[in-house]
């Protein structure tokens, strides 16, 4: 299966076709390699046999964290336990609450528009509140331009393929919906990011894309 988004960046999820979705992770290799999101306790074997393929769980260097939901942080135990040394990244609010998954970690805490720099890449952090829970936030890569969108510019999808071919309109406004319930904080959060040099977006559910996203990311905030 196709898992290479970029030089040096993996998409390393799983998908389901039974129920048309994806449990997106993400990694990035450089001379520091960072984890996107682990996933959730069901898919965290997977992901781990995913990363595998790649690169020793041992070299990763941070894990970072969107948010605490389930999906997202559930499976970061059991990443831990193959990756002991790696740091956990998170925003202030969401670094509280990682004690629910049974550890007692000390994350690196980032703000909003801080930079994280891996080497050849460098990680900023925006901070998308209440999308999803209290220190949401998602990750702009600067040197390939990827957004690593956590839950904005998701889509349900009836086949994989890593990149979206076809328009995705009304499968982005469903899955925001649903979702997110078109709230008034997701709108933001996609004003915020919108002028970005966006060339990918990586969701975390759902297709990368490449095509059509500022017109995506406008329609979505409206």
């Amino acid at each position: 299966m196709e898992n290479k988004i970029a030089e040096d960046i993996y998409w390393v999820g799983l998908y389901f076709p039974d129920i048309q979705a994806s449990v997106n992770s993400f990694l990035v290799r450089d001379e520091k390699t960072a984890l996107i999101d682990a996933g959730a306790p069901a898919t965290a074997q997977g992901i781990i046999s995913n990363i595998k393929t790649i690169i020793d769980p041992k070299e990763i260097d941070y894990i970072i964290l969107t948010h605490n939901d389930l999906d997202h942080a559930g499976g970061l135990k059991d990443i831990l336990s193959v990756a002991p040394q790696a740091q956990v990244v998170a925003s202030e609010l969401e670094g509280r609450m990682i004690g629910m998954w049974g550890l007692t970690v000390q994350p690196k805490i980032v703000k909003d528009g801080e930079r994280l720099t891996l080497g050849k890449h460098t990680l900023r952090f925006v901070a998308t509140p209440y999308v999803e829970t209290p220190g949401a936030m998602v990750a702009f890569e600067e040197k390939e331009g990827i957004l690593f969108s956590a839950d904005l510019l998701g889509a349900a999808i009836p086949q994989w393929t890593l990149f979206a071919h076809d328009n995705l309109t009304e499968s982005l406004k469903q899955y925001q919906a649903w979702k997110l319930d078109n709230s008034s904080r997701a709108q933001e959060a996609l004003l915020k990011v919108k002028d970005l040099p966006i060339n990918i977006v990586a969701p975390s559910h759902g297709l990368m894309i490449k095509e059509g996203i500022k017109n995506y990311i406008e329609t979505l905030a409206r």
